[in-house]
């Protein structure tokens, strides 16, 4: 088992941003957007306000999505159609935020298990 140790005031700013709990005295949401990259899986997502924008790009077609997490927070009704101004807007934010980031180094374990099976058949 691995323990992540983080200061609280990260973790309570982290809890605040996902779930939109501020506090009486502090109505400000300590960050604009929040982004996550999930490289294996070929997943960009970004959270803006209310609107969670996901870009599905792990193979030739890729999938786009948006919700309103006020009005759907269980993420069941696609708005992509709706509204492919705000997701494009999102979209730009994303891939912006993702040319700053580096490759993963160690690609953990499911990758080194893909190599060893190739090279052991």
């Amino acid at each position: 088992n691995v323990a992540l140790i983080l200061p609280n005031c990260m973790i309570d700013n982290l809890v605040k941003s996902t779930t939109g709990n501020w506090s009486a005295t502090n109505k400000e949401q300590p960050h604009d957007v929040l982004f996550w990259r999930n490289f294996d899986k070929g997943i960009l997502a970004t959270r803006r306000g209310n609107d969670k924008a996901i870009l599905f790009q792990k193979n030739k077609h890729s999938q786009r999505h948006l919700y309103d997490l006020e009005k759907d927070l269980s993420e069941t009704t696609n708005l992509f159609k709706d509204n492919t101004a705000q997701f494009d807007q999102q979209k730009k934010e994303m891939k912006a935020w993702e040319s700053e980031l580096k490759d993963p180094v160690f690609m953990g374990l499911l990758g080194a298990k893909k190599k060893f099976n190739k090279k052991h058949k």
